[in-house]
Order: C-alpha cells, then structure tokens, then sequence
C-alpha cells in the first residue's frame, strides 16, 4: 500500500501547478461565492471548470509519464506492477472525490446563504452527479491506458465515454418522468461504482501484459 501511495504522489507531482493546490482551490472557490452573491450566473462557469479539471487531470499522469518514460523508470524500481496499478486508481479517484466534495462545500455554503435559490439537498446530488460522472471517466479509459499508454487511441475512448455519459444523462433526464429521481439516481452511482471496481482486475491483467 505504501508504494502504491508514493505512485499516487508521482503522479500528482506531474500536474506542475505552481501554488499549492488547496490555495489554488481556496481561491477559485471564492470567486465564484462572491460572483454569485452579486448575482452573476456562475452555473456555466462552475460546470467549466468542474469537469473540464475533473477529465483532463486523469490523464495528465499518463501523458508526463510517457514523455519521461516514467513507467519504465518503475519497472526498474522495487514496485510491483499491481502497485503501480492501484497507485494510479488511487490518485484519479482521489482527486474525482476532492473536486466533488470542493463542489458540495461551495454549493453547501451557497444554499446556507441564500436557502431559496438552491436547497442543501440539491447541492448535495448535484456533487454526487459530478463524482460519479468522474468515477466513470476514470473506469473505462483506464484499463486501455495501463494496456497502451497516452496515446491518439486513448483520446478517443476518453472522449467517447465523455460523450455517452453526457448522451446517458439526458437519457436519464428524460426517464425522470417515469421513475423517481431517488431511484434512478441511485440506481446510476451503483452502476458507476461496479464499473469502476470491475475496471480494476482488468486493468491489472493488461498492465501485468505490457512491455514497458
């Protein structure tokens, strides 16, 4: 568990940021409060930066790493290939779940200052939503980019899963009318959690495949 970690870490350092993450999230979260107590419509800024951060930071990792040859560097290392694995999991899910709860604590903050506009019940599925939009994200391209790497052929799954789950969430909207929302909501962040758990052993085997 503790290489796995240390390969979480690794990954985190490939994002570069030039301030410390939290300042930079402190910051942008301010922003947008302030904005929306003006009454500006920050929806669409929130939407931006929550999922465009969200997808392109799981595959920053296998970019840098390509570019540095990073996962031949582990091969040569005391790192089993299994830990590799779950340190990557370990970090895209991490950081899925710290974007997620930064959204619910703006959106909590947000309805306790004005509870009309947006009840703490919404703020709470509508961060939900967002994880388990990410928790997908995360599921699908990852056992190509253990098997392959960064490359055109893993843009374009990551891609089309973004793609089909927005497809999937209007989708879902339009079965709104027929089933409760609790019900098919549930239903949906089950159905992203099995498939990311089942995204793991195959993502093992095609790692534990690879020449590195």
């Amino acid at each position: 568990m503790r290489n796995s970690v240390k390969v979480a870490q690794l990954d985190l350092r490939t994002l570069q940021i030039k301030f410390p993450w939290w300042a930079l999230l402190l910051a942008t979260d301010v922003v947008i409060l302030v904005l929306a107590m003006l009454n500006f419509d920050v929806f669409a800024i929130i939407v931006g930066i929550v999922f465009g951060a969200g997808s392109s930071l799981v595959m920053v990792p296998f970019y840098s790493n390509q570019q540095r040859g990073v996962d031949g560097l582990l091969a040569a290392l005391p790192v089993t290939r299994r830990q590799v694995v779950f340190g990557h999991y370990l970090f895209a899910v991490g950081v899925q779940c710290v974007i997620a709860l930064n959204l619910f604590v703006v959106a909590a903050i947000y309805s306790f200052l004005r509870p009309d506009d947006l009840p703490l019940s919404v703020a709470a599925m509508v961060a939900l939503g967002a994880l388990t939009f990410f928790l997908v994200l995360v599921a699908v391209p990852f056992p190509f980019l253990m098997r392959v790497g960064y490359s055109s052929a893993t843009i374009g799954i990551y891609t089309g899963v973004i793609v089909l789950v927005v497809i999937g969430l209007n989708f879902l909207s339009a079965l709104g009318d027929n089933f409760s929302p609790s019900f098919t909501f549930g239903w949906v962040v089950a159905g992203a959690v099995a498939l990311l758990v089942g995204s793991v052993p195959l993502s093992l085997h095609w790692y534990s495949k690879r020449e590195l």
